[in-house]
C-alpha cells in the first residue's frame, strides 16, 4: 500500500534520527526607533552643495629699470592685468603681488600700491595700502617685496585693469634700481548661492 501510493518500498527496519540544535536560537528582529521617523523638514538633514567657484589669473613676467636720477614723484608701472568681471555676481577678488628689488650703490624711497582703472575712466581707484621701500644710504643688494590685497568692492566691467605701479618719494634716487620677476595673481572668487536667489 505505502508502495503503491510513493512508489518506493518500505522498510520496516529503517530508523530515521533527526536531530536538532539546541543551541540555535531564531534571529532576533531589527528594531528600530519609529519616534525619529518621519521627521520634519526642518529637522531633516539638509547636503549643501559647494557654494563658491574660484578663478585665477596672473600677470605677465617682466621687469624694469628706473631711470638713472629719477625725481621725486615719477611713477613708473610694475605689473598689470586685465579682468572681465561683466559676467560675475557676488564675488570678491584677492591679489598677491611680489617682486625683487636689485640695487647698486642706489640710494631711494619707492611707494608700491595696487589700483583699479575700469574701462573710459582716467580715474584710478586704490584697492591696497601703500607699501614703502627705502634705502637713505648708498647700497648694493637684492630683496623680495610682496603684499596681498582685496577688492571687496568690485565694479562689473568689460575691461577692468588693476595696476601695481611705483612711485619716487621723498628724494631723487641715485645710482641703479632694477625690479625684477613682479608678479600680480588675481583669486576672484564667487558666490553661487547668492546668483541663484538673485540677490545684489
Amino acid at each position: 500500500m505505502y508502495n503503491c501510493f510513493f512508489g518506493m518500498p518500505f522498510r520496516r527496519n529503517m530508523s530515521y534520527n533527526r536531530t536538532f540544535n539546541n543551541n540555535s536560537q531564531p534571529a532576533h528582529a531589527k528594531t528600530y526607533d519609529c519616534r525619529q521617523y518621519p521627521k520634519k523638514n526642518h529637522e531633516r538633514p539638509v547636503k549643501h552643495s559647494a557654494a563658491n567657484d574660484v578663478f585665477f589669473k596672473s600677470s605677465e613676467l617682466g621687469g624694469i629699470i628706473l631711470p638713472d636720477s629719477s625725481e621725486r614723484g615719477a611713477t613708473y608701472i610694475v605689473a598689470s592685468m586685465n579682468l572681465d568681471t561683466s559676467i560675475y555676481r557676488n564675488y570678491i577678488i584677492y591679489f598677491n603681488f611680489s617682486c625683487n628689488i636689485e640695487t647698486i650703490s642706489a640710494r631711494l624711497h619707492l611707494r608700491f600700491q595696487l589700483v583699479r582703472q575700469e574701462a573710459c575712466q582716467t580715474t584710478k581707484i586704490p584697492v591696497s595700502a601703500n607699501y614703502a621701500f627705502a634705502r637713505n644710504v648708498p647700497a648694493t643688494e637684492t630683496n623680495i617685496l610682496s603684499f596681498t590685497a582685496c577688492d571687496c568692492n568690485p565694479s562689473k566691467c568689460k575691461c577692468c585693469n588693476y595696476i601695481v605701479y611705483i612711485e619716487v618719494m621723498g628724494f631723487d634716487t641715485t645710482g641703479t634700481i632694477i625690479i625684477t620677476n613682479p608678479v600680480l595673481f588675481a583669486s576672484l572668487i564667487e558666490d553661487d548661492n547668492k546668483n541663484q536667489k538673485g540677490e545684489l
